[in-house]
């Protein structure tokens, strides 16, 4: 059972990455270092990802100013 997800092997890989990350440094940093340890973890396990990627947002056929910046795609 998928539980309705496309990838999941990449999306089980891909918790598993925060998990270690969790389990090996705990709580209290600020996001951007886990982000950090993030992406340690994930070229560590050959996950490929893209951090802070400034992403185009468009309305009604017009690109915005603004860009959209998630923390981490992978």
């Amino acid at each position: 059972m998928t539980n309705g997800l496309i990838l999941k092997d990449e999306c089980d890989k891909s918790i598993g990455c925060c998990f270690e990350v969790y389990n090996d440094k705990g709580c209290g940093f600020p996001q951007s270092v886990y982000q950090e340890f993030l992406e340690i973890e994930c070229e560590y396990q050959q996950i490929p990802f893209c951090s802070q990627k400034q992403l185009p947002l468009f309305y009604r056929g017009k690109e915005l100013k603004r860009k959209f910046v998630p923390d981490f795609i992978c």
